[in-house]
């Protein structure tokens, strides 16, 4: 017959079977924390700030005045497009358009050196050559989009002249858009490959970075910027004055990466043309 339930001994256990439930239940889980969002700065609307300055330098509207701006997705422009004299701005185009050719970056450092030192006019020729030839630098700006950039002729060393200049004109242009649009994609690693790129953004970055030491209006851009800002600053610059050229008064124009304190750039071009005081 069945044994009394009363009987029944009550089942074994040992401790091992509950410790580990026990000890399960009872370890400090984290507490769970809601994360913090780092305050976004506000988003600050820069085109009546350009447009004071611009208004400051050429208070008439004789001349041209012209900044734009970009940071981040935005972008901000005043006479953006008003195509200017290049100057010696557009060496920049050239030591780009020299990198993207076939010669060795360190063949052209001695050239590109002078260049972004002193604003050497031959050495620039020979970037020049090294890309190509004129034609080649303008198909170079013109595969990146920069419409209204253009290289007439360059005769430092010898005679340089674009095959269509009898169409274009005789004038070397850009807009600061251009400018803009150029150091941009250099920044964001959108032109040349990786090793050239940051070859260039060095050379960008030895141009002098003030103006007492700069022959040609070089530091222009950068020269009432914290010295450690403007040491870091790749950038170029570019100058004519009264009596130099026929066609213009005077021309100063500008182009820079500046760095930001929150690690990113802020990338900035300013060009004056047949302005008063030069553009002061």
């Amino acid at each position: 017959m069945p044994p009394d339930p009363e009987e029944t001994p009550p089942p074994t256990v040992t401790p091992s079977a509950v410790v580990p439930e026990i000890e399960e239940r009872f370890v400090p889980q984290p507490t769970p924390t809601t994360p913090v969002p780092i305050p976004t700065p506000p988003r600050v609307d820069l085109d009546p700030l350009l447009m004071s300055l611009v208004a400051e330098v050429d208070p008439e509207g004789t001349g041209t005045a012209a900044i734009s701006v970009a940071h981040d997705d935005r972008r901000f422009a005043v006479n953006g497009d008003r195509q200017v004299d290049s100057a010696s701005s557009a060496k920049l185009y050239w030591a780009a358009a020299a990198l993207g050719a076939a010669a060795e970056p360190a063949v052209l450092e001695p050239d590109a050196l002078e260049v972004f030192g002193r604003s050497d006019n031959h050495a620039a020729g020979r970037l020049i050559d090294a890309a190509g030839g004129v034609d080649a630098v303008n198909a170079f700006t013109a595969a990146l989009g920069l419409d209204d950039t253009y290289l007439s002729a360059w005769s430092y060393g010898t005679g340089r002249q674009a095959s269509d200049r009898p169409e274009r004109g005789l004038d070397n242009l850009t807009t600061t858009d251009d400018l803009v649009t150029f150091v941009s994609a250099l920044a964001d690693g959108d032109v040349l490959e990786e090793d050239r790129r940051a070859r260039l953004l060095g050379w960008m970055t030895a141009t002098p970075s003030d103006l007492a030491s700069s022959p040609a209006l070089d530091g222009l851009l950068v020269d009432a910027l914290p010295t450690s800002v403007a040491a870091a600053t790749a950038h170029k610059a570019g100058w004519l004055g009264p009596g130099c050229c026929s066609r213009i008064d005077h021309v100063v124009v500008a182009v820079g990466l500046v760095p930001l304190p929150d690690g990113t750039t802020a990338r900035i071009a300013v060009a004056a043309q047949d302005t008063p005081d030069h553009g002061a």
